[in-house]
């Protein structure tokens, strides 16, 4: 029983963290394509008007 528990927990535990580096890097992907695209649009919109 002990050791099936702490292997489960263990693996639990792990999949929390890989889950959260990956919803973590998608956030920080997202914003920067976000950021990115939002400069360009400025950029683009900013030499249009001039």
């Amino acid at each position: 029983f002990p050791k099936t528990f702490t292997t489960t927990w263990t693996t639990s535990a792990t999949s929390t963290t890989i889950s959260t580096a990956s919803a973590t890097a998608l956030t920080t992907a997202s914003a920067t394509a976000l950021t990115t695209a939002s400069a360009t649009a400025l950029a683009t919109a900013f030499v249009t008007t001039a």
